[in-house]
């Protein structure tokens, strides 16, 4: 008889506790989920990491100000290891 007691209470309290789990949270479902966003706000947060030498070149060479004019642009970034191997292959010791 405890066992059956026991056994409805968790039946209960999971049933009563758990009912709205998918309504309760906020999924970002937007399809365009980057759009309040500039390219340049995107790699100035560090979301990449692999994108930090990209970065700073554009605020070295003054490319930011295409990354935050807000049009919408295609940009090719190449990541850290396609720069370093770029870098190497030219003969570069450092770029700042």
């Amino acid at each position: 008889m405890k066992n059956i007691i026991n056994i409805l209470l968790t039946i209960l309290t999971i049933t009563f506790s758990s009912c709205n789990l998918i309504t309760d949270f906020k999924f970002d479902d937007r399809s365009n989920y980057l759009a309040d966003q500039t390219m340049f706000d995107y790699l100035k947060l560090n979301k990449d990491p692999s994108l930090s030498i990209f970065y700073q070149a554009a605020i070295h060479s003054g490319f930011e100000a295409e990354l935050t004019n807000g049009t919408l642009e295609t940009v090719l970034i190449p990541n850290n290891s396609a720069f370093i191997t770029l870098l190497k292959e030219a003969g570069c010791k450092r770029i700042f």
